[in-house]
């Protein structure tokens, strides 16, 4: 008989050709209105050759214990090896111990005695038969909802990403890396041209993955760009400084989370002014931001919380002058922190990291992968961030 390629198939093993016509029969009559399509071999070496060219067709096994050239126990062991998706029962008249271990030990999904009743039979199938339906459609909603995720990731990565500004005073290098293609929320980066030749850098890390921590992060991009917007045009002089941006961020954030604070929001903003040579940073609920000058690499730590834990915290700007040469280094803690190994590097490690790894040409990359090389981790393990730039000399105009 010809069997229909759409359809799910049922494969019997048994070397009696006549059980095997009857086992055929019997599922035929008994459940056809399933909608799978029935296969018998009389030998288990050509019932392995059809599954190598066609198992992906293939839902159930059943097998007869002794056979000639292989036995039912090493078929079963076989297609739990090579074939994992295939169900499979045991048929067998023999109450064989060492056999029926062997096959119990490839996970067989039930086990039928000849002589069987129909009952039985039809009872052990549908139970397989109903494993793979659900199996089958927990595959398609997988896959469903990978591309649902792929597809908010990757539009969540347009939003968050930021153009790396051109200017002849300062070189950036930014290195962001999402710790899974499928997953959204982790960090948003943005680096903003102001006036007077200022730039602000802002660096925010939304705890957690998913569509939650997805849409607090998009909310808070959403408050410091409504933010700058209100206070574009002012004069430097005049202008909020990044502890009020980070204070109207905290300000939202409360208001808009409320009560449910189970995603937390570290965020830096940053202000470089080659006017008086100086940045100005507000870091709340991150790394310390660092100054690499020659030998040393000098951390500006602040103990300010992460916008959104408390209404009432206040936030504080920490000014530091720049240098011709300096390198200044913002990063997430995701680059600081492995959770699996419950380790984290102190601000020592921190700073050993960036002078071993800050010699040659700017590199975020160079500087990241020195991280993970601190932590002894094969990988990171969060979404991970560093923005790093360099003060160049001022060019000397004729």
């Amino acid at each position: 008989m010809v069997q229909s390629q759409s359809k799910p198939l049922l494969v019997l093993v048994d070397d009696d050709i006549q059980v095997l016509r009857a086992l055929e029969r019997e599922i035929r009559l008994s459940l056809d209105h399933l909608g799978f399509a029935v296969l018998g071999f009389d030998d288990s070496l050509n019932c392995l050759d059809f599954l190598e060219a066609e198992s992906y067709r293939v839902f159930l096994l059943i097998s007869d214990l002794r056979m000639p050239r292989m036995r039912g126990s090493d078929l079963l062991e076989r297609v739990h090896r090579d074939f994992p998706e295939i169900l499979t029962i045991l048929l067998t008249a023999y109450a064989d111990l060492p056999d029926l271990q062997k096959a119990v030990s490839a996970s067989i999904h039930g086990l039928i005695f000849k002589p069987w009743t129909s009952d039985q039979l039809q009872a052990e199938i549908i139970k397989a038969w109903d494993m793979y339906r659900f199996r089958r459609e927990h595959r398609r909603m997988e896959t469903q909802l990978k591309q649902q995720l792929l597809d908010a990731a990757q539009f969540q990565q347009q939003l968050f990403s930021a153009q790396i500004p051109e200017d002849s005073r300062y070189r950036f290098d930014i290195w962001y890396r999402p710790v899974d293609q499928y997953q959204v929320g982790g960090d948003l980066y943005e680096i903003v041209p102001l006036d007077n030749g200022r730039m602000l850098i802002l660096l925010g890390d939304v705890s957690g993955h998913g569509i939650k921590p997805a849409l607090v992060g998009a909310m808070v991009k959403t408050l410091y760009q409504g933010f700058l917007l209100d206070h574009s045009g002012q004069p430097a002089e005049d202008a909020p400084s990044p502890a009020a941006l980070v204070s109207h961020l905290n300000r939202g954030v409360c208001s808009l989370m409320g009560d449910n604070r189970d995603i937390l929001v570290a965020f830096t903003a940053m202000v470089i002014d080659p006017g008086t040579n100086t940045l100005t940073v507000c870091s709340a609920g991150q790394p310390p931001v660092f100054v690499l000058r020659d030998d040393s690499a000098i951390p500006l730590v602040s103990k300010d919380p992460a916008p959104g834990i408390m209404l009432s915290s206040r936030y504080r700007d920490i000014d530091y002058p720049l240098l011709t040469g300096d390198r200044v280094v913002l990063l997430t803690d995701g680059l600081i922190e492995d959770e699996s190994q419950q380790k984290r590097l102190s601000r020592e490690q921190m700073m050993t990291t960036l002078l071993r790894n800050s010699a040659g040409p700017l590199s975020a990359k160079a500087l990241a992968k020195g991280f993970l090389m601190s932590l002894g981790s094969p990988d990171f393990k969060d979404d991970s961030t560093l923005i790093a730039l360099e003060v160049l000399p001022v060019a000397v105009t004729s």
